[in-house]
């Protein structure tokens, strides 16, 4: 059977939130619904992407990876907690993009600096992976990772 998950963005009582309801109850007819997920208006998502380069330098490229595959729990508790619900790292090369989904009330300039108090291993963290990093030559000055332009959304 496929597991899916679905989100409605509607309020609790809506006409669009009860149509849904009734779909998923028809699927269910045709196959096991594993998850579903119902949010109010009030919990909209925000997305960003940012993007930094590694440093051009031997075996770089791998101890980042390393670490990320067992990133520390501390961390991933501190990003949660600050109202980031989903965070992806990609590379190409040495660039690397880091698409994030956060609660609708996050702010970047606020959020980031406070991640970093959530826990004394976020700011060990935060400085390790520093030593792998550098900014991407369009970033703004003193800007780490770099804000990118959202240019088309499905």
């Amino acid at each position: 059977y496929y597991s899916m998950k679905y989100t409605v963005i509607a309020s609790a009582d809506s006409p669009s939130q009860n149509i849904f309801k009734k779909m998923l109850t028809n699927m269910s007819k045709f196959g096991k619904i594993a998850t579903e997920t119902f949010v109010t208006e009030h919990n909209q998502m925000k997305h960003f992407g940012l993007t930094l380069n590694l440093k051009n330098e031997p075996g770089i490229i791998e101890q980042y990876k390393t670490y990320h595959r067992d990133a520390w729990p501390e961390i991933v508790a501190a990003l949660k907690a600050v109202g980031i619900t989903r965070m992806d790292i990609y590379l190409l090369g040495r660039r690397l993009l880091m698409a994030m989904e956060t609660v609708d009330t996050f702010d970047i300039e606020r959020d980031f600096p406070r991640y970093l108090e959530q826990h004394p291993r976020c700011k060990e963290w935060d400085a390790l992976m520093r030593t792998f990093q550098e900014p991407v030559p369009e970033a703004q000055p003193g800007e780490w990772w770099a804000r990118m332009e959202p240019v088309f959304e499905l």
